[in-house]
C-alpha cells in the first residue's frame, strides 16, 4: 500500500480531506448495504451467507470514522483515509473468496466502489495499479471458481467486467486529476494575484528603497519557500551585486556587461546546467553552495533606468511555466516602479537637504543631525563638539571681486572642510552665508581644539581664486567651538555658545580657534566688521 499516497498540494487541506472522506463513507454504506443484501437473496453455499453478514459489518466498523471524519482532529483524516482504503481491499478479497462458488458474486460491485474511491482519494497515477490488481483479481476468481467448485465462467463476461472496471477506474481517476490540476492552477493564480495585491499595497505605503526590495523577495519567499530569491542591483566596481536574498547563496557578483542580455525582459533557463548563457555564471557561484537547475531572470527597470534583476531558481529543471514568468514580470513591474519613485524621493530629500553652491548639507540637515547626534550623545554619555566657521573680510572680498567670486570661494572652503581635514564621524554644513559649522561626536573640548587648528591651517593654506580664476593669495577663517555637556545643555545653547567663541575669535584678530569659555557670557561680543 505504500504506493497509494495522497498527492502533497495546497488544495489537500485536512478539512477539505475530511469532507472527502465522509462523501466516500456514504458511496461504502451503499456497498454495504448491497452487499447484505446480496448474501441474502442470492444463493451462495450455506457457509458463506454468515460470512459475507460478517465482512460486511466489519466493513461498516472501519466506515464509522470515515462518516465522523470532519470531526475528528486534523491529524487523523489520513489515517481514516488510508484505513478505509486497505480495509476496502481487505473486504474485496473477501467477497472474491466466498463467492468464487457463486455465480451471483459481488466482485464487480465492491470493486466498482473502491475504483471511485481510489480515483477520489489518489488521482490517477496511482490508480494504474489498482487497474492492474482488478483484472487480476476478476481473473482469479474466475480460476478459483472452476477449480475448487467446477463452476465455469464465460470468458466474454469476465473481459467484459474487466474492461468497464479498467474503463471506469481510468474515467473517474482522470477526471479526479484533470479537476485537481485545474483546482491547483487556479488556487495558484489566486495565490499570485493575492501576492500582487499585497505588494502594491505594502509598496504604495513606503518611499524607502530597502524596504521595497525586502518587501519583495519577503513575498517571493512566502509564495514560494522552498525556491532561491534574490535581487542583484548595480553597484560599484562596475559589478551587478546581490543585495538582498532569500536562500543560499547568499553572495553573486557578476560583471555589469552581463546585464545587457537581461535589459529586454525576463529570461528563463530551464536548465542552468546545460544552459550555455549562464556557463559563466556558474564559474563565479561560491563552491560547495548548492545548486539550481532552472531560473527566471527579470530586470528591474523603467523607461529611462536599469535597476538590477530580480532572480528565482528552483532546484528542479523546468520548474517554471508562463504564469510563474507573467508573475514574476509583473512582480518587477510594481518593485521597478516603488524603486524609481523611491529614488526621487530620496533626491528631493536630498536636494531639500543640500545647499546648491557648496553642495555641503544645509541649515535644515544641520538641524535635524543636531538633534539626533546630541540625543545619542546623552544616551551613551559622550561628549559631542560643534565649530561655528566664518570667513574672514568676506563681505569685502565680495565688493571687490564679486559674488561669482564669493561663491567659488565658498566652493573652495567646501572642499576643504570636506577633505581629509575631518573624520569620518564629522559632518560639516553650510550654516548660512559665510558661515560654515561642523558637528564633531565623541569629540572633547581638547580633541576639537586640535582638529580646528588643522581645519584653521588648511583654509590659510589653500588656494582661492579671484573674478577672473587666478589665484587670490590667502583667504582665512575664525573658529568658536562648545562642547556637550561641558559647555552647553542642549543644541540651541550649544549653538549660542560656539557662537559667542567664534565672535571672540574675531575681536580678537580673527584667523584663530577660541573655546567657549564662561567669561564670554558677562561681555557683549559683537561681530566685527
Amino acid at each position: 500500500m505504500a504506493s497509494f499516497r495522497p498527492r502533497a498540494g495546497r488544495s489537500e487541506r485536512p478539512a477539505e480531506r475530511a469532507q472527502l472522506a465522509r462523501l466516500i463513507a456514504g458511496i461504502r454504506w451503499a456497498g454495504i448495504v448491497l452487499a447484505l443484501v446480496e448474501s441474502f437473496i442470492a444463493t451462495p453455499a450455506p457457509v458463506s451467507r454468515p460470512l459475507f453478514a460478517l465482512v460486511a459489518v466489519a466493513m461498516a466498523a472501519y466506515n464509522v470514522p470515515a462518516t465522523l471524519a470532519p470531526r475528528l482532529p486534523e491529524r487523523w483524516v489520513e489515517r481514516v483515509l488510508l484505513a478505509g482504503l486497505i480495509g476496502d481491499v481487505a473486504a474485496i478479497a473477501g467477497f472474491i473468496l466466498l463467492s468464487s462458488n457463486d455465480p451471483h458474486d459481488l466482485t464487480f460491485i465492491t470493486l466498482f466502489l473502491v475504483a471511485v474511491e481510489a480515483a477520489m482519494l489518489y488521482q490517477l497515477r496511482t490508480v494504474i495499479p489498482l487497474s492492474v490488481a482488478t483484472v487480476l483479481a476478476i481473473a482469479g476468481g474466475a480460476a478459483v471458481s472452476s477449480a475448487a467448485f467446477h463452476i465455469s465462467s464465460d470468458p466474454g463476461n469476465l473481459v467484459l467486467r474487466a474492461g468497464i472496471m479498467v474503463l471506469a477506474i481510468a474515467f473517474l481517476g482522470q477526471m479526479s486529476e484533470t479537476s485537481e490540476r485545474h483546482r491547483d492552477l487556479a488556487l495558484d493564480q489566486s495565490a499570485r494575484n493575492e501576492a500582487l495585491h499585497n505588494v502594491a499595497s505594502r509598496l504604495s505605503q513606503t518611499l524607502k528603497q530597502e524596504y521595497v526590495l525586502d518587501t519583495v523577495v519577503d513575498s517571493l519567499a512566502r509564495l514560494y519557500p522552498n525556491r532561491w530569491h534574490g535581487i542583484l542591483l548595480q553597484g560599484g566596481d562596475n559589478i551587478l551585486e546581490l543585495k538582498h536574498v532569500r536562500g543560499e547563496p547568499t553572495e553573486v557578483k557578476f560583471p555589469i556587461q552581463d546585464l545587457k542580455a537581461y535589459s529586454q525582459g525576463p529570461l528563463v533557463f530551464d536548465d542552468m546546467r546545460t544552459d550555455p548563457r549562464v556557463t559563466r555564471v556558474r564559474d563565479r557561484l561560491p563552491e560547495g553552495e548548492p545548486t539550481f537547475s532552472s531560473c527566471v531572470a527579470v530586470p528591474l527597470r523603467t523607461a529611462e533606468r536599469l535597476f538590477g534583476l530580480l532572480v528565482t531558481a528552483d532546484r528542479k529543471p523546468r520548474a517554471f511555466g508562463p504564469d510563474d514568468v507573467a508573475f514574476m514580470d509583473a512582480l518587477a513591474h510594481h518593485a521597478s516602479l516603488a524603486m524609481e519613485n523611491a529614488r526621487l524621493y530620496e533626491e528631493v530629500q536630498m536636494l531639500s537637504l543640500t545647499d546648491a553652491t557648496t553642495t555641503l548639507f544645509n541649515r535644515r540637515a544641520f538641524d535635524l543631525r543636531l538633534r539626533d547626534e546630541l540625543e545619542r550623545a546623552t544616551r551613551y554619555e559622550l561628549p559631542l563638539t560643534l565649530l561655528m566657521i566664518d570667513v574672514d573680510h568676506f563681505k569685502l572680498y565680495n565688493d571687490t571681486h564679486g559674488h561669482p567670486a564669493g561663491d567659488k570661494v565658498l566652493r573652495t572652503l567646501a572642499t576643504v572642510l570636506a577633505g581629509s581635514q575631518l573624520r569620518s564621524t564629522d559632518t560639516a554644513f553650510r550654516f548660512g552665508g559665510e558661515e560654515f559649522t561642523v558637528i564633531m561626536p565623541h569629540t572633547d573640548p581638547a580633541s576639537a581644539l586640535v582638529s580646528a587648528e588643522r581645519v584653521r591651517a588648511a583654509v590659510e593654506a589653500a588656494v582661492f581664486p579671484d573674478g577672473s580664476d587666478q589665484p587670490l593669495g590667502r583667504v582665512t577663517i575664525s573658529i568658536g567651538y562648545a562642547c556637550f555637556p561641558t559647555q552647553a545643555a542642549d543644541a540651541r545653547e550649544l549653538v549660542a555658545r560656539a557662537d559667542l567663541a567664534l565672535y571672540e575669535a574675531k575681536r580678537l584678530g580673527r584667523n584663530r580657534v577660541v573655546s567657549f569659555s564662561p567669561a564670554l557670557l558677562g561681555e557683549s561680543a559683537t561681530s566685527t566688521p
